[in-house]
């Protein structure tokens, strides 16, 4: 994954969740639990598990990894499915695989 497209703030974002998670030995999908939905997208009908970007940043304040409910863009187009054609939402896999990527290098 590249991280390079990631500002300070989003990879802060990002090592502030993986940390929690680790504390508590938790997994993402348990973590964001019903915030998540399948959703079909594509011409293939590919079933792709989501998260809207509110939910995300509520999830995160509400466990008080952050204090505010402000998005940041570009961890939100980092972990988008597709920016153009689905705004608003953030594909779950990418998200674990950025978390699994960070927690290795903490």
């Amino acid at each position: 994954m590249k991280f390079d497209i990631l500002d300070e703030k989003a990879t802060k974002i990002l090592k502030k969740l993986a940390r929690f998670l680790l504390e508590r030995y938790m997994h993402p999908r348990e973590f964001f639990g019903p915030t998540i939905k399948k959703e079909t997208f594509g011409s293939k009908k590919c079933k792709v598990e989501i998260i809207k970007h509110h939910d995300f940043y509520l999830r995160l304040k509400l466990a008080s990894i952050r204090k505010k409910l402000k998005e940041n863009v570009t961890l939100n187009q980092f972990l988008a499915i597709d920016g153009d054609k689905h705004p608003g939402f953030m594909q779950v896999k990418r998200m674990i695989k950025g978390l699994e990527v960070i927690a290795e290098s903490e």
